[in-house]
């Protein structure tokens, strides 16, 4: 980004080229040149060139001391994970965070693969927010960012998270009743479900093993 502060004012035109002479995208034109600073956002992929063109254009009405502007480079807000990829239980939440440089507050957008959602007026320098994903992998990715002085920051790596949730573990099975002769073993069927090796906690409505 690029902030051009004018003094002093002009009743004149200024032209503010994305490229390296006239024929590159018109970014602004000053048709009286403002006494506040303007800032030019050339966003998180500055064209080709890496030059801004200025074209000044004077109506000689009146004489005046001349046309100055001071340039100054401005950086541009950014974000990035602070969360690394993560694997949790179905029905847990997993907590991500990200990482802000600017001027709060701040406007967040990411996605889930399927859905956008959007993060509105958050605080910085660290915010964090959690999600509960299905099963499966979820990719969480950041498509947007913008603090209160710059529309488009710059999105930094990494840009994405993978949450993983894996099935809640299960133990099914059983007998409804079973008669055994005393001091004889009984064998009672369960199927489990999960990531061995399993803790089992059988009760015989007394005490549990």
């Amino acid at each position: 980004a690029m902030e051009l502060t004018f003094a002093p004012p002009h009743p004149d035109r200024l032209y503010l080229y994305d490229g390296a002479d006239q024929s590159a995208p018109l970014m602004a034109m000053f048709s009286e040149l403002p006494a506040r600073p303007y800032t030019a956002n050339t966003g998180d992929a500055p064209n080709p060139d890496g030059a801004l063109t200025l074209y000044f254009v004077s109506d000689f009405s009146e004489m005046r001391a001349g046309f100055e502007a001071a340039l100054s480079c401005v950086p541009l807000p950014t974000t990035r994970f602070l969360s690394s990829d993560v694997t949790i239980c179905a029905g847990d939440s997993a907590t991500l965070s990200v990482e802000l440089t600017g001027t709060g507050p701040y406007r967040l957008e990411y996605t889930d693969g399927v859905n956008t959602f959007r993060l509105n007026n958050i605080a910085g320098p660290v915010y964090q927010w959690k999600v509960a994903p299905g099963v499966g992998s979820t990719t969480y990715q950041i498509r947007a960012f913008s603090d209160s002085e710059f529309p488009r920051g710059a999105i930094l790596n990494p840009n994405q998270v993978i949450v993983t949730v894996t099935p809640a573990p299960t133990a099914t099975g059983g007998v409804s009743a079973i008669t055994i002769c005393e001091g004889a073993p009984a064998n009672i069927p369960i199927s489990l479900s999960g990531t061995p090796p399993y803790t089992l906690v059988i009760s015989d409505g007394v005490r549990d093993t």
